[in-house]
């Protein structure tokens, strides 16, 4: 039945799940800010990260198990880049209005932080990637904010693009058989 909530579009489930997408990417990028000032949440913001695979594996499984398992791969395919488009625009939104209301330094204090970091770890200033980095900085060739999040959303679309190559193909597979149901 068209109407059917078992049966959505692509485009009607990526959307919906965008949506779940991108609230999970806003809280990365709030355990991210977080970090500033408690650096042992460095440990739950990493999981979260290495988890997003397996998060999208699990929208694009459930998606197809309560469609009846009638969704083909390229379906589940362009349900997770959708998905994947979708929660980067939205955690895009949440990063600009962070950046640009509660914290207009972000991408400074970002480099600053990394310099920090560097440095604590006994690399001298003058190491390429210090010395770039003071550069940067001093120089004022920093990306401002809004460019910032617009390159990271760019990357989590081509990321999610390849993860959802192998997320739907993994997610159509056939449903396991109980032992129950193999007796009969």
């Amino acid at each position: 039945m068209p109407g059917s909530s078992n049966n959505l579009s692509p485009l009607h489930s990526g959307a919906h799940g965008g949506i779940f997408l991108g609230i999970y990417l806003s809280v990365i990028f709030g355990l991210q800010v977080a970090m500033q000032w408690y650096p042992q949440i460095s440990i739950i913001a990493t999981i979260a990260i290495f988890a997003f695979p397996l998060v999208l594996y699990r929208r694009l499984r459930i998606s197809y198990v309560r469609g009846g398992c009638g969704a083909s791969y390229g379906d589940l395919f362009a349900q997770g880049v959708l998905s994947v488009l979708g929660g980067a625009i939205v955690s895009c939104l949440v990063s600009v209005v962070y950046i640009r209301f509660f914290q207009p330094t972000y991408v400074t204090d970002l480099l600053d932080g990394m310099v920090l970091a560097y440095t604590q770890a006994g690399i001298p200033l003058d190491d390429p990637a210090v010395a770039q980095l003071t550069y940067m900085r001093e120089s004022g060739a920093l990306p401002a904010g809004t460019e910032l999040c617009i390159l990271i959303s760019s990357s989590i679309v081509i990321f999610g693009t390849i993860l959802s190559i192998a997320a739907a193909a993994l997610a159509c597979r056939p449903l396991r058989r109980t032992a129950a149901a193999k007796s009969e």
